[in-house]
């Protein structure tokens, strides 16, 4: 769920994951630009306790990347916007930050 934030200056995302007719992940993200560092920025918190993971990026077209450093590595997050009611998103890991595995892969659309 998506929800504009702060007069449309962050947007609020509430992520729930569901196996087996049981929820067994919950995130919180909040997107905003960074004038200052000119950059797209997402702070995410989400239920495996990790603390705070702040990703970085920019739009190419239709398409946000942002990118954050773990303390195991790298991870990539990928919003390609396919219209005003869909986007297809892609979670990557990476050891080095150079060669990418997936690790998440979705279609979204608007709810009606």
């Amino acid at each position: 769920e998506n929800k504009i934030a702060a007069d449309g200056f962050a947007l609020a995302q509430d992520y729930e994951q569901a196996r087996d007719g049981a929820v067994n992940f919950r995130a919180h993200g909040v997107f905003s630009y960074d004038a200052l560092e000119k950059s797209y920025m997402l702070h995410w918190w989400d239920s495996m306790g990790m603390g705070t993971a702040i990703f970085k990026g920019h739009f190419e077209g239709d398409k946000l990347q942002l990118t954050c450093a773990l303390p195991k590595g790298f991870s990539r997050a990928t919003w390609e916007f396919r219209g005003a009611s869909h986007y297809h998103f892609l979670i990557e890991i990476s050891g080095d930050g150079q060669q990418w595995n997936t690790m998440i892969e979705g279609e979204y659309s608007r709810a009606s």
